[in-house]
């Protein structure tokens, strides 16, 4: 399959990230004092955490279908460390300042956080992700992990295969011996299930994509419905049932985008393309929000359920506008900087 922009999974990233907005106003703005007191439709929302296992699929989808054709040429292992660096760290960077300052301003809650949580934070390498200052940001320690294991394939691809299918079953299976930390957690097996789906859709056409795109989109509702009223999946279980149906969901809507010319509208693309903006400032949005609907004292004002509708709405734009005029300006900027850098080096190695 060409490497092409898919607009189909531009759409399917901008699920996720809505998932994980619905996950965190369902979780931390209902059932709470001073704001509404019962769960939206008896927490139905509370599965939206998956929106990250989707993203994990989606991600080992991408990078699989954008590197494939990388695997043992070493010289591509800069290249693709610098679009992964100016994909997740500049505008990340600027979030980290920004949680950093906010603490400053409440008394003793900076001095809470270690020196090594910090430096961890910054480099998104090392500490318990669940450390991190920028609390949602303990997926992008997971995503860190899966571009080193994905260096390998590109210095070498028959240990790249190997090393990436080790480490990926190897977590999962671990992890039923014990808790080793997010190097062997068994969320990193659903990178393989969108590596797998890169592979298919290179090789193959999907039939009936449309039952296959509902079917992996119902599989994935009625996991999260049991996720978040039944509790009979087990949790072991339940992370590779999502990636199932995730893969399920991309290989359908893939393919009908690519054979049927079937394609998510541009609001939904729009979403798609701020996801990683709405990702890692939605609670920032939503913090702010709380604080205005504590002082106005809205829940006594305003139904549980058009507030939601109003909390999200506001993450999903302000992620949107951020995406817009931050995220893509710090982009280019990263880019522009690096390819000085690129042109600069040789002249200093002649000069020396």
């Amino acid at each position: 399959m060409a490497k092409q922009k898919l607009l189909n999974v531009e759409a399917l990233r901008g699920v996720a990230a809505t998932l994980v907005v619905l996950y965190h106003v369902d979780k931390y703005y209902y059932d709470t004092p001073r704001l509404w007191a019962e769960k939206l439709f008896g927490g139905l929302f509370s599965f939206g955490h998956a929106g990250v296992e989707f993203f994990f699929v989606l991600s080992g989808f991408i990078i699989a279908l954008i590197h494939a054709g990388d695997g043992g040429q070493p010289g591509k292992i800069l290249p693709f460390l610098e679009k992964r660096f100016v994909r997740i760290y500049p505008f990340y960077w600027v979030c980290l300042a920004i949680v950093i300052v906010s603490m400053l301003v409440v008394p003793g809650v900076l001095s809470r956080i270690s020196l090594d949580a910090v430096v961890g934070s910054i480099f998104l390498v090392g500490i318990d992700p669940f450390r991190s200052v920028v609390f949602v940001a303990w997926t992008l320690f997971h995503e860190v992990l899966f571009y080193a294991v994905f260096c390998l394939f590109i210095w070498n691809r028959k240990m790249g295969v190997a090393a990436i299918v080790a480490w990926s079953l190897g977590s999962y299976v671990l992890s039923f011996f014990g808790r080793y930390g997010y190097v062997v957690s068994p969320m990193n097996i659903l990178f393989i299930f969108g590596i797998g789906c890169a592979l298919v859709l290179q090789r193959h056409r999907i039939p009936a994509p449309v039952a296959m795109a509902v079917a992996g989109s119902l599989g994935f509702l009625l996991i999260g419905l049991d996720d978040s009223f039944w509790h009979v999946v087990p949790r072991m279980i339940q992370i590779p049932a999502y990636g199932v149906a995730s893969a399920a969901a991309l290989l359908g809507f893939v393919e009908m985008e690519r054979s049927k010319g079937i394609h998510a509208g541009r609001l939904a693309v729009t979403i798609g393309q701020a996801s990683y903006s709405i990702y890692l400032t939605h609670m920032l949005t939503l913090t702010a929000m709380t604080k205005i609907a504590i002082k106005l004292k809205l829940a006594s004002l305003i139904p549980g359920s058009v507030a939601f509708l109003i909390f999200c709405v506001a993450a999903l734009v302000g992620g949107v506008a951020i995406h817009r005029w931050v995220e893509k300006p710090l982009m280019a900027a990263a880019r522009a900087l690096l390819r000085r850098l690129r042109l600069a080096a040789p002249q200093k190695a002649v000069a020396g």
